[in-house]
């Protein structure tokens, strides 16, 4: 309990994912020790009873005493923690700078074949992916070449119907688009685009891939020295502070994801839009709805509030057959 900071009063952790972790850890060493005592030669049997009364034990009497509080200490720490999101200024800020750098790069690279250039253009190239695709920052990081190698047009079929019912705008897009599969969590399938510029330089990594040292047993498209990917964790913290951004902390996968999830709600998507969506992100739409579209603070404040402040001047007819979007309210109707 002390390791972790527990208070005695408040019966609360200060590292309260410490205590739980403990807990995973002392049952693994409990189990290797009856391991080895079963393999002895003789069995020792006094270790193994003492391995399997402390497992017993700890089953009994972990929960009770230290994880219960622990995981409330969880939960104390979540509510009315600010949940921040990365705003479009410093998303646009990372954009434009890994654009610049990997036109520099892009040149370099053609001009001098140096390993330096492509280093630089891998690094940039897969953080923009990252951020463009709001992908988890892994499954792009882990891409194999033999994954890209299949990229095509994102034309789908040619069905006249089927084109029919997409507008102009959304039939140019399906021509200047590529489509590459990869593999996402729980080895699911998904999608990610790239533009015509993003296609042109991931081509020329893969032409100088040879070039800059890259081992030929390296299966990742963003290789390192090693037989090994680059991370693109390691790419959006460096490029996030280097691009100027006033929160570059926020600038996280994880973080853009959820900022995608928020404009979703924002845009009131249809059910099937919803699970477009979902499937682009790489998880099904109950955990879309579950555990990135949780409702924002602004727009429960901005939105449900004014349902309350109808109800509460008993002007029903100003929500009846409305949406939340489409209530309109006094300007005074908030003032207290």
């Amino acid at each position: 309990m002390e390791l972790c900071g527990f208070d005695h009063v408040t019966k609360l952790y200060g590292i309260p994912s410490l205590a739980l972790k403990v807990g995973h850890s002392l049952k693994i060493t409990a189990n290797i020790l009856k391991g080895n005592a079963l393999m002895a030669d003789p069995r020792d049997v006094e270790l193994e009873q003492r391995c399997s009364a402390f497992v017993e034990l700890k089953d009994m009497k972990w929960e009770e005493d230290i994880s219960t509080h622990a995981h409330r200490t969880l939960s104390e720490k979540k509510r009315n923690n600010p949940k921040l999101l990365p705003v479009t200024e410093d998303i646009v800020a990372l954009l434009q700078y890994v654009k610049n750098e990997s036109q520099k790069s892009e040149v370099a690279l053609e001009k001098y074949e140096s390993k330096g250039a492509w280093k630089q253009l891998n690094e940039t190239c897969l953080t923009h992916l990252i951020v463009f695709n709001r992908k988890r920052q892994g499954e792009v990081s882990k891409m194999k070449v033999v994954d890209y190698k299949k990229v095509k047009r994102a034309e789908g079929t040619d069905d006249a119907l089927f084109k029919k019912a997409l507008s102009p705008l959304e039939q140019k897009l399906l021509v200047v688009l590529w489509r590459v599969e990869i593999v996402g969590k729980m080895e699911k399938t998904v999608p990610m685009l790239l533009t015509n510029s993003m296609k042109d330089r991931l081509d020329k990594l893969m032409k100088y891939r040879k070039a800059a040292g890259v081992h030929n047993d390296n299966p990742y498209f963003f290789a390192n020295e090693s037989l090994s990917y680059r991370r693109g964790t390691d790419c959006l913290r460096v490029h996030g502070e280097a691009c100027g951004a006033k929160n570059p902390q926020l600038l996280r996968s994880t973080k853009l994801r959820k900022q995608l999830a928020v404009v979703s709600q924002v845009m009131s998507l249809e059910n099937n839009e919803l699970d477009l969506l979902a499937t682009f992100m790489g998880h099904d739409i109950k955990t879309h709805r579950e555990y990135y579209r949780l409702p924002s603070e602004t727009l429960q404040v901005a939105r449900i509030s004014k349902v309350l402040l109808a109800m509460e001047n008993g002007d029903v007819d100003a929500i009846d057959g409305k949406g939340l979007a489409d209530i309109q309210i006094e300007e005074n109707e908030g003032e207290i």
